[in-house]
């Protein structure tokens, strides 16, 4: 994986990195793994990365362009024995029909998968 990049389309063709002004500018985050979800249903897309080793990043959408990284505080960023895991793929969907998103993350040989 690869630090991310974040780019708004500006039409004809051309794109622009709004990386650093978004909040998205994290050179530890090795993004293997993204999910686009609306994780606090505000009605704003925010963005889950899954980072093989790494802590995981979950960034709220501020609705202004930026995000503010929570993963910490939404309990995601590491597995329940408060170790970063082998995170490398992801997917989101209200699994237990309970009106909000869940995160599925896959992770390493020999650790099983997480659900969020």
């Amino acid at each position: 994986g690869t630090a991310s990049k974040l780019y708004r389309n500006l039409g004809n063709g051309k794109f622009e990195d709004v990386t650093q002004k978004a909040g998205l500018g994290d050179p530890s985050s090795k993004a293997l793994g993204i999910a686009v979800l609306d994780y606090n249903v505000d009605g704003w897309p925010d963005i889950f990365l899954a980072n093989d080793t790494q802590p995981n990043k979950l960034y709220r959408n501020r609705g202004n362009g930026t995000f503010a990284e929570e993963g910490v505080p939404a309990g995601v960023a590491f597995g329940e024995d408060g170790v970063a895991r082998g995170a490398m793929g992801v997917d989101a969907a209200d699994y237990d029909r309970s009106g909000r998103p869940s995160l599925l993350v896959g992770n390493f040989t020999n650790q099983m998968l997480a659900l969020y």
